[in-house]
């Protein structure tokens, strides 16, 4: 008992702070430019008084000279740094209808602001954004690939405030990230010829897609199968480059919101369920023909996996799960959607080995919070037993890898 006896007091004063985002952003295709604006809503659960909070600019990684930069030369690895970055047109703080303009220093991907009056524990204090992002062309974990976008970590995003303090980390590349759980409210105005992979729900459905598209959607949420929702392999878009849509959406109590943006998709579309009468996820494969010989099962696969943990390790938390081939090689994952390369190997089974990993990362650390940038050991060596497991579920005990 006496053992277990700290650990019970401080759970019971556990807390974490609480985050509300809108943002409002829109894609320009052809610079590779996103300009947005922001509103934060930012509650102190903490029993401390804040005097400074601090926001990360994740993108200026992919400026000259910076940290992540400096550290990579260190190693002697001299490969070129992305272009990309993000710049702070407007910040200021909400109050009774007027804009305070707080003091703030940006150091490379690291923003302090020194707070006008003390933010103290219960307290929520608004902050206002105009920033603007140029989307790195084959970034870390996110970038562009000419007009297929894979967008993470792309808003100026509040630091991790925790009984430590805050994390005043940069960002260098290789590890991964620790954030705040919140909601998001994000709408993303761009040309009508794209479609969207993301993170929450979407929704204004009807506005953003064709009579042909919402009758298949229909179709599949009826179905037991995969359903091809659309082929984009050929499209021709002619007026609708140029025709503006907003795609509008809702996150609950996620780390993250990201996107992704491709005018020539493959969408197929499978549900699970996890009884009968209840509500399903929605499970979603965007990808290519380069590797559609490979990806026409990635709906599937994704289902087993959520099928698979939620049955034996809890509950698949949210509405939607993506997988997306695109511009990040490798795999990342977000909340609801991750991003993984041109991937296919009949002999290995790809892409199920790195759809099944970068899905059960919706568990660890999407679900289940972690300090990735501290402990990155946790997340991956959980989900890496999670992948051995799901792989043994679906192939069997021998010839599986």
């Amino acid at each position: 008992l006496f053992l277990f006896l700290p650990s019970i007091l401080s759970a019971g004063s556990y807390w974490q702070q609480d985050v509300h985002y809108r943002i409002d952003a829109r894609l320009d295709p052809q610079k590779h430019v996103i300009a947005g604006s922001e509103i934060l809503h930012y509650q102190n659960n903490s029993p401390d008084v804040l005097n400074v909070v601090y926001f990360r600019l994740y993108w200026n990684l992919f400026t000259e000279g910076s940290y992540g930069q400096q550290l990579s030369r260190s190693y002697g690895q001299y490969y070129s740094m992305p272009e990309g970055g993000m710049t702070i047109r407007e910040f200021s703080i909400l109050e009774d209808n007027h804009k305070y303009v707080p003091e703030y220093s940006v150091d490379n991907t690291l923003m302090e602001v020194k707070l006008i009056d003390p933010l103290r524990p219960g307290e929520t204090i608004t902050f206002s954004i105009e920033f603007e992002g140029k989307i790195p062309e084959d970034g870390w974990r996110t970038g562009h690939q000419g007009r297929d976008y894979n967008i993470a970590q792309w808003y100026p995003q509040v630091s991790t405030y925790d009984r430590f303090g805050w994390d005043r980390s940069q960002y260098l590349g290789p590890a991964e990230f620790y954030n705040e759980y919140g909601s998001f409210e994000v709408n993303i105005t761009l040309p009508k010829s794209f479609t969207l992979g993301y993170s929450g729900k979407l929704l204004n459905p009807d506005e953003v897609y064709p009579d042909s598209v919402m009758a298949k959607l229909k179709q599949a949420a009826n179905d037991t199968g995969v359903v091809r929702i659309a082929d984009y392999t050929n499209a021709e878009w002619g007026s609708a480059e140029s025709t503006m849509v907003t795609w509008k959406f809702i996150a609950d109590n996620v780390r993250d919101f990201a996107w992704s943006a491709n005018e020539h998709y493959i969408w197929d579309l499978n549900y699970w369920y996890p009884s009968p009468g209840a509500k399903g996820v929605a499970v979603h494969a965007l990808y290519f023909e380069d590797m559609a010989r490979y990806w026409d099962r990635a709906a599937e696969y994704a289902k087993h996996t959520i099928s698979y943990l939620s049955t034996n390790y809890g509950m698949y938390a949210y509405p939607n799960c993506f997988a997306v081939e695109g511009a990040v090689g490798g795999g990342m994952e977000y909340p609801g959607i991750t991003f993984i390369g041109h991937y296919g190997n009949e002999l290995t089974h790809d892409p199920f080995g790195v759809i099944t990993h970068e899905v059960a990362h919706n568990w660890y650390p999407m679900m289940v919070g972690t300090n990735e940038t501290a402990y990155g050991f946790m997340d991956e060596g959980f989900v890496t037993f999670f992948t051995a497991v799901a792989r043994e579920d679906y192939f069997g005990r021998y010839n599986n890898a």
